[in-house]
């Protein structure tokens, strides 16, 4: 049996509906993920990006998702980046190229917010950690619009990926106030 196979989606669903509910009861988030993955057991990191994982908006752009893809034709590869508001579940931003550059993800980037025209500082932005979304000029355009960047995108950016080794804060847990994927502090 592989990892991700180990516990339903309903054995999922409930753990990360546990720590939301009971966080409140321990003296840290991930005090509560500890103890909850231990009483299901599985790992607390693990638990932890299940927790991560829900991507879920309140409201139209609080929360993008950016990743892209690639189609086989004819002619060769061509490849489709996007960008989807998670509360309408629409892409807002998309672009094909021939090639996977920066250049690309950026031109889906910033068809999204002339189409959306999201309050600055409102909207969490979420892609992969590779090498187009976390580099210096993507990471720039984000700041330009006042887009925050995920938690995800800014330990790539800053080169980690343990949990353990960093702060809480620093494993995408947001501070109350702060709409987003993660924890509530």
């Amino acid at each position: 049996m592989n990892k991700s196979s180990k516990f339903s989606p309903e054995v999922r669903e409930r753990a990360v509906r546990m720590v939301h509910e009971h966080r409140g009861e321990y003296p840290s988030p991930w005090a509560a993920v500890e103890s909850i993955a231990s009483k299901i057991g599985c790992v607390p990191r693990t638990l932890l990006e299940w927790v991560n994982r829900q991507f879920q908006a309140d409201r139209p752009n609080q929360l993008w998702v950016s990743d892209f893809t690639y189609v086989s034709t004819w002619r060769g590869w061509l490849y489709v980046a996007f960008v989807i508001d998670v509360f309408a579940r629409r892409i807002v931003g998309w672009r094909v190229s021939t090639s996977m550059t920066t250049d690309f993800v950026l031109d889906a980037l910033e068809q999204a917010p002339y189409a959306r025209q999201p309050d600055p500082d409102a909207l969490i932005h979420h892609s992969d950690q590779g090498s187009q979304y976390v580099s210096i000029r993507y990471s720039e355009r984000l700041a330009e619009a006042g887009i925050e960047p995920s938690g995800d995108h800014q330990r790539a950016v800053q080169g980690g990926s343990d949990p353990s080794s960093r702060p809480l804060e620093d494993t995408g847990v947001r501070r109350a106030g702060n709409p987003g994927m993660g924890l509530v502090v």
